[in-house]
């Protein structure tokens, strides 16, 4: 009874559902068509279909529901809206199955897209995605709680509490930017976000009013509320459509825009009702209080009438439930939450003949369905318990009848919830599938034989689809036939695998169309391994399932050809073996006649043709044997053995001339092993004999060659024993012949520490090459000296190809070789001598380096051979100089007569020059002629020869300065002198003055008085000073141009250095450069300097030349204020002068380059660059000292000289 109440109760729960979805599905016919444009009306013509993306969990406005009657069908309010517009637009809708981000990002795509968002918020970011139509949905975000939650009245109220929300939402963005302190839960789908909230895992739903009134009406959580509205406002919902497609967004504009408030409410009111609980005012509470009880006293009379006309109408569709129930072929019953019995339909009671009462309270598992099984049983109580989790079971299984018979059912297992969701009940059903199941498997085993037969048969058989040649299924035999695996072979065709040349496809297919069919048609295909298949086809048409399909049979003959080829050729191969052998083949019978001969066999007796030979031998024994007896003996022996061998007998010819031939006869016997013929062939031994004379011949030849060879020769036999041993073996290693015969190579010739190696690695080498073997080794004479053998050993082979024994050629190398090293080690010497040669040595080639040694590697900057190799002779040769070059190597290659040695210029590898002398010779080499070259780098040769230029120079310019200076100094000497008398005779203390002023009557006081006024005598006193200045300068110039003889003095280098200054002062540059008296000089000496060894012109020389670079270099740079300091200071033995100066300063590049000769960075004509060079020279050769400079870019320079104050001589 209470099964029948319960299932009742659910029936009408289920026709009651299936009523309100057909009344909320929408309306199939356009309530308003719409007065559409041209342009529109061809549009939609052109896309009739839309495709558009609904989530199925998205209620009310997108969702997806299973009934009994329609099966699974698209649900909503937006869809509703969705396809009242599109009915009045004239368009179709198909739904995609993607999920909201799959739709998102496919949206406007041609495969898997959609072309339209049901439901879009209205925002910026989403109008950057989608064409937007205008909202037609807007509902406000409202807080839900629970009803006995806390109060909410905003936002703020839900900071640190647990707040749910879905998954990919915006609104879970907003709440975690505003409630930093809040936990915001992600969930699936809002139904499971506000079940959160009904259970009490979450404490609050941000959300759209409309999703959540509907949610919590349908899913019956009567413990939610609204509480509260949200600060976010209403949200507006647009359809959003693909970019490319404004139109359509337009369109639906256009069609929403003709809904009447009237199309709205209809729409809406079949969703929901919004029930809005803002807070709990007591005020409200007792109004309600007060309307609720007088509703019920206005109603309480006729809902009584009302419940008792219902109870009847129940009473009577709950009767004809149970009548629908019992009759039903199904097993039903109804359990609770832990497996006991409530009710079983008459049709699960029958199929075990039980009474109802007998079950009632038992564990379902223990009822007698399931007795015979535990493994059932214990599959019946894990599913019982995951239905009663809330979980829908289905399986097949078996149960027991009532005769002991186990049936096949199919058993589904269904939780019944009430109006809260709580499990109440179980519903099992199940039916019978057992003559379905039996059906299966007869088919399964009807497949299986037919599958087994297909696939073990011998034949290769294959079902093709007709259309496109396509394999359909192949079995195991055409897999191995092919050498292809059977998912390499389906869906593609014969030709796609190579397997059929084109041609004879064509030629089968033609057939087959012709004639409706194939029968043994001879066809040579190519397996995957390239082997050539012939085979035998039968092809057939079939239908299977209404579906036409070739079925081919391919019978393997290959190795039947095979065979029918092998014999052909055998037959061919045996005629034209017996027509054309070089030996007499024959075929004869016992009464002795021949019936088969070829010709080589009748030119041999003697007759021109095969047919002469057949007609004229009419008795084999008269006519061939010359002697008679010996035919008897012939057949009688051939008959016995079966074969007959005969080195020599005598045939006749057919003129009677006798011949000795080797004959071989065998027996063909018939089936009583009776000899009925024979067969055999003849070889003429005239010629033979004649080649064996002449072999013999040859044979005592060679051995006289052997004997008179002048190197040693012995034939060895398979143990290494002597066999042969020839005079020049005998005079090698000392043995005479009669000594060695019959003696092992270990006992007369290998040393003993090789006495297995040597002998064993020859054998092993000709045993395994099947080549003669070539070494050089150590071998001992008879009385025991040690001399080097080269030997050749040559093996000879019988027919099986094994060794039968060796000749071995050896001859005595121990003086050549000692030949050899001596050459070698001259050679090794020589190349060390050219390899270490201090002049750089090379080869030229076709104009290419062919040999370079180290010191030539070495002047081009090359560290290794490998790099100058095979590289262009003139890239060694600087621009200006390489036609130079070539002119005169050309004339070498051509054998002119050119200099021995001329000059050039190199260029090393870094792309710096070098004066370069070479010497070169022509060689004839074995391998071709080169050109030999010696080259000297000479730039040192060069400096010095320039130096040598510069120095005459300076010894000339030098006399002229003598001279100059002597001539000036004499006037000079005059002037002072005359200067000096001029003062005296002016003097009034001089008497002879007074006396020549009286006689004129002149007053000396007052011409000295005169004299002073006029300021004569500080003229007179500065032409003295002039006079002397000029007098020292000269005295200086004389001393610096006289020829210094390079003696080293004790000096105090302060003195040295203000001489020079002295010197530098005077110089001025003509061109006006500069003016060294513009350069502020400052000194900084050290007044206890000791005295220095050092050449004085020289040091002189030094300073000058540093002085004068400083003074230029800051004129060139404009330098303000030029100055230059001079310290000097002595430290660990040494004198250290510095010069500095405030000019430019150096880079590194011309720093490091900077005391090179002929380097210099100023202009042409404007220096030799051999100054500094000098300098260098000077400092660090003639007085061992040490020259460097320090210095960087705008700086200035510091020169720093170290003298030695202990000279070494």
């Amino acid at each position: 009874m209470i099964l029948r109440t319960v299932i009742f109760v659910f029936l009408l729960q289920l026709v009651a559902g299936g009523i309100s979805a057909s009344e909320t599905g929408p309306r199939s016919q356009p309530t308003n068509k719409l007065e559409l444009s041209a342009s529109e009306r061809l549009w939609i013509s052109q896309h009739p279909i839309i495709r558009i993306h609904m989530g199925g969990n998205y209620p009310p406005f997108e969702l997806r529901e299973s009934n009994f009657w329609e099966g699974s069908i698209w649900k909503g309010l937006a869809y509703d809206y969705l396809m009242e517009a599109c009915n009045r637009l004239g368009l179709k809708v198909v739904v995609t199955d993607l999920s909201w981000p799959e739709a998102l990002e496919s949206i406007g795509k041609q495969d898997k897209g959609v072309d339209l968002l049901l439901t879009v918020m209205h925002s910026p970011e989403r109008a950057k995605v989608v064409e937007l139509t205008r909202p037609y949905l807007v509902f406000p975000q409202v807080i839900v709680t629970r009803k006995d939650g806390q109060f909410v009245s905003g936002i703020k109220d839900l900071e640190g509490k647990t707040i749910a929300v879905e998954k990919d939402y915006i609104t879970a963005s907003w709440l975690k930017r505003d409630l930093p302190g809040a936990t915001i839960v992600e969930t699936p789908n809002s139904v499971d976000a506000l079940r959160k909230i009904s259970s009490g895992s979450a404490e609050a739903y941000v959300g759209n009013l409309a999703v959540a009134s509907y949610i919590i009406e349908r899913n019956g959580l009567t413990n939610l509320k609204i509480a509260s509205p949200t600060v976010y406002g209403d949200e507006p919902m647009s359809m959003g459509v693909r970019k490319d497609w404004p139109e359509l967004a337009r369109l639906f504009d256009k069609s929403l825009d003709s809904f009447t408030p009237e199309d709205h409410r209809a729409i809406r009111d079949r969703w929901f009702s919004v029930r809005y609980e803002y807070g709990i005012r007591p005020r409200d509470v007792v109004m309600w209080l007060c309307v609720a009880g007088a509703a019920a006293l206005a109603f309480i009379v006729p809902l009584r009438i009302m419940v008792r006309n219902k109870t009847r109408e129940l009473e009577k569709h709950k009767d004809l439930l149970n009548a629908i129930l019992d009759n039903t072929f199904q097993l039903q019953g109804l359990l609770t939450p832990d497996g006991s019995v409530l009710d079983i339909n008459k049709t699960a009671l029958n199929f075990i003949e039980t009474d109802k009462e007998e079950l009632i309270g038992k564990k379902f598992w223990d009822t007698p369905w399931w007795t015979h099984s535990v493994v059932e049983q214990k599959r019946l109580m894990e599913a019982i318990i995951r239905c009663a989790g809330g979980e829908s079971v289905h399986y097949e299984t078996t149960i027991m009848n009532s005769v002991r018979n186990t049936q096949y059912i199919d058993f589904s297992l269904k939780p019944l919830r009430d109006s809260s969701g709580r499990i109440n009940y179980l519903i099992p059903e199940g039916r019978d599938i057992s003559e379905l199941i039996m059906r299966e498997q007869a088919l399964r085993e009807s497949e299986e034989r037919f599958q087994a037969i297909f696939d073990e048969s011998p034949i290769s058989i294959v079902l093709i689809e007709p259309q496109g040649g396509t394999y359909v299924d192949v079995n195991r035999k055409f897999c191995e036939l092919s050498g292809v695996s059977k998912d390499e072979v389906l869906g593609k065709t014969a030709l796609d695998l190579g397997f059929i040349a084109p041609q004879d496809h064509q030629r089968l297919q033609n057939l087959l169309y012709e004639k409706g069919k194939l029968e043994q048609e001879e066809l040579v295909a190519t397996n995957h391994s390239g082997d050539r298949i012939v085979s035998l086809v039968d092809t057939r048409f079939i239908e299977i399932g209404g579906h036409p399909y070739l079925l081919t049979m391919l019978r393997d003959i290959t190795a039947r050809k095979w065979a029918e080829d092998r014999l052909r050729k055998s037959e061919e191969d045996y005629r034209n073996t017996f027509e054309n052998a070089p030996v007499g083949v024959f075929q004869s019978i016992v009464a002795g006649r021949f019936t088969r001969v070829n010709l080589v066999f009748a030119r041999m007796l003697g007759y021109e043709s095969v047919a002469d030979a057949l007609d004229s031998i009419t008795d084999i024994v008269s006519q061939i044997y010359a002697d008679p007896g010996q035919r008897r003996n012939v057949l009688e022996r051939t008959m016995q053995e079966g074969r007959l061998e005969l080195d020599e007998i005598e045939f006749l010819r057919k003129d009677g001339s006798r011949f000795s031939a080797s004959l071989y006869m065998r027996a063909v016997r018939d089936a009583d092993n009776a000899a009925t013929s024979f067969d055999g062939f003849v070889v003429d031994m005239t010629e033979r004999k004649r080649i064996l004379g002449a072999l013999r011949e040859r044979e005592e030849r060679i051995r006289l060659y052997i004997q008179r060879l002048p190197v040693a020769c012995i034939l060895w036999g398979t143990d290494w024993r002597v066999q042969s041993w020839n005079p020049a073996a005998e005079f090698v290693f000392g043995y005479k012949e009669e000594e060695a015969l019959g003696r092992t190579a270990r006992e007369l010739i290998i040393p003993p520490r090789k006495a297995g190696e040597q002998a064993n690695t020859i054998w092993e080498y000709m045993n395994q090459s099947g080549m003669k073997a070539s070494s050089i080794d150590e071998n001992i004479t008879r009385d025991g000296a040690t001399i080097l053998c080269e030997w050749t050993n040559t093996p000879f082979f019988d027919k099986n190809g094994s060794i039968t024994g060796v000749i071995s050629v050896a001859q005595d190398i121990t003086m050549r070789r000692h030949n050899e090293r001596a050459l070698q080690e001259s050679e090794n010497r020589f190349r060390a001598l050219i390899e270490k040669a201090p002049i750089g040595i090379s080869m030229v080639r076709d104009e290419r380096y062919f040999y370079s040694n180290q010191a030539h590697n070495s002047m081009f900057g090359f560290d290794k051979s490998s790099e100058i190799l095979g590289t262009l002779l003139i890239e060694r040769i600087a621009q200006q100089c390489q036609q130079e070059t070539l002119d005169y190597v050309q004339k070498l290659d051509r054998g002119k007569t050119v200099a021995s040695q001329f000059e050039t210029i190199g260029v090393r590898k870094d792309g710096a020059q070098f004066p370069y002398l070479v010497s070169t010779a022509r060689l004839n080499l074995p391998d071709g002629p080169v050109t030999l070259s010696f080259g000297t780098d000479i730039t040192e040769r060069v400096q010095a020869r320039e130096l040598l230029v510069q120095n005459e120079k300076m010894t000339m310019v030098a006399g002229m300065a003598a001279g100059m200076a002597h001539e000036v100094n004499n006037p000079l000497g005059i002037i002072s002198q005359d200067l000096q008398n001029m003062e005296r005779r002016f003097s009034p203390a001089l008497p002879a003055n007074c006396a020549v002023a009286e006689e004129l009557g002149l007053d000396l006081s007052l011409v000295e008085l005169y004299m002073e006024r006029r300021d004569i005598h500080n003229y007179v006193a500065s032409m003295r000073s002039a006079v002397k200045r000029a007098s020292h300068i000269i005295s200086s110039m004389l001393q610096f141009s006289r020829q210094s003889d390079a003696t080293h003095q004790l000096v105090n280098l302060n003195e040295i250095i203000d001489q020079s200054i002295r010197l530098a002062s005077n110089d001025y540059d003509l061109r006006k450069k500069y003016d060294f008296k513009h350069v502020a000089i400052t000194r900084e000496y050290d007044e206890h300097l000791p005295q220095t060894p050092i050449c004085i012109t020289e040091m002189e020389q030094v300073f000058i030349n540093i002085l004068k670079n400083a003074a230029q270099a800051m004129c060139d740079d404009g330098t303000s204020n030029p100055s230059i300091a001079l310290r000097t200071s002595h430290t660990d033995g040494k004198v250290v002068v510095e010069i500095s100066d405030n000019g430019p300063g150096i880079s590194d590049s011309v720093r490091q380059r900077i005391f090179d000769p002929f380097f210099t960075t100023k202009d042409i004509g404007m220096g030799t660059g051999l100054g500094l060079s000098v300098t260098y020279t000077i400092v660090t050769q003639n007085h061992g000292g040490e020259l460097s400079v320090e210095s960087r870019p705008g700086q200035g320079a510091c020169f720093t000289i170290r003298l030695p104050l202990q000279r070494k001589e």
